[in-house]
């Protein structure tokens, strides 16, 4: 299960500062805490089950030709190894792919005069086909233009899958498909393919409230891999975005309504690095360093496009106790006007005018469960779960 804990000890706050001092020119260390080091009396509160995730069902829905995964099950945005899925699609959907123009108006056609199927090629890690499968489409009975698939379960082993779709006409023998390539959002990634290995996601809910998933339930392994994701929204959150000032100068802009005065913005990214222990505390991690990856699975339902999770994958020891982590985050401002041409450029956080191509530290802070001395911990079992 995650925890919540504030750990006031001589730990993150103190210890994990000090490891960041060395991290990189940008990745300078937050200041240490100061308030009651030492204090170990701090509450914890549970905030996710302690039982792995089981295989639920879901649906995968072609709309505007394009697919989006929903559970029917109660679950989450997530597709696990094991999971039953079926597609759905309409009529209204697919018509004007399909018909040519025998079929007149789309209430003249019977939509089962076309017969199709759901191609689904099931990837390996090294991105070959591990195994197909092909699923009839079956018009609804009712004539109301709705149809589904048979149904299919997620194998083991298989980290990404893929949908296309064929369809023939049975009036003129001619079959029209709708590849991968032309079907948006065919790709869908599955979560628990490589158990005991598992992903903490640090993300927002809906109402933009941090929280802390085991992408595939149930705590961490002692000697299996853990993936530590930290979400692009999430780090807005916890550097405030909103308020941060992101103008580097000032330019014009030439239009038909002739030239105008604009505020021209530099490029903010972020510089994500964890700390962690497995070992309750007693000792912590030299910073580990989160790349952004863009588009990443875990941020790619149901068809989330551009984002950036922070991401890093390390080996628990075969003797952790648990998993203690917090992340420095760094808002990173660079003086890149991106083609604008800049008259006059403003002043920098250091005092000084911004610099083309220069970076700046606008934000330096960290996520740590909203204590100066505190953190997030992950529970930690020894063998598989």
């Amino acid at each position: 299960m995650i925890k919540v804990r504030f750990v006031r000890e001589l730990g993150v706050g103190v210890a994990g500062a000090a490891a960041l001092a060395g991290a990189g020119a940008h990745m300078t260390a937050c200041a240490a805490p100061t308030s009651d080091v030492g204090n170990s009396s701090a509450a914890t509160t549970v905030v996710t089950s302690t039982n792995p995730i089981a295989p639920g069902t879901g649906s995968l829905a072609l709309a505007d030709m394009q697919l989006a995964y929903a559970s029917t099950s109660g679950g989450d945005e997530f597709i696990r190894t094991g999971e039953t899925l079926a597609l759905t699609l309409s009529w209204n959907d697919v018509y004007w792919s399909l018909c040519n123009t025998q079929c007149n108006t789309i209430e003249n056609v019977d939509p089962s005069r076309f017969q199709g199927v759901a191609n689904i090629r099931f990837f390996a890690t090294d991105g070959s086909v591990a195994s197909t499968a092909q699923l009839a489409v079956h018009w609804d009975a009712s004539g109301d233009g709705a149809a589904t698939t048979d149904s299919f379960v997620v194998p083991p082993s298989v980290p990404h899958f893929a949908v296309s779709f064929a369809f023939t006409d049975t009036y003129t023998g001619t079959t029209v498909s709708f590849t991968e390539g032309q079907v948006g959002h065919s790709q869908f990634a599955v979560f628990g393919a490589f158990l005991p290995n598992k992903e903490v996601l640090f993300d927002n809910d809906q109402g933009g409230n941090a929280r802390q998933r085991v992408i595939e339930g149930g705590p961490l392994v002692a000697g299996a891999n853990v993936t530590l994701s930290f979400a692009d929204w999430r780090a807005d959150r916890v550097v405030n975005k909103d308020s941060l000032n992101l103008t580097i100068g000032q330019g014009t802009s030439e239009s038909r309504f002739g030239v105008q005065n604009i505020a021209i913005q530099g490029q903010l990214t972020y510089n994500v690095a964890a700390v962690y222990s497995t070992d309750g505390g007693n000792t912590w991690s030299a910073p580990l360093n989160l790349p952004g990856v863009q588009n990443p699975d875990d941020l790619s339902n149901p068809t989330s496009y551009g984002r950036t999770a922070y991401q890093a994958t390390l080996q628990l020891p075969g003797g952790a106790t648990d998993f203690l982590v917090a992340f420095h985050v760094q808002a990173i401002l660079t003086a890149n006007p991106n083609y604008e041409y800049v008259n006059t450029w403003d002043q920098a956080p250091n005092g000084q005018t911004y610099q083309l191509g220069q970076q700046y530290v606008l934000v330096d802070t960290w996520d740590n469960n909203g204590s100066a001395d505190g953190n997030y911990e992950v529970a930690v079992v020894q063998g598989s779960n």
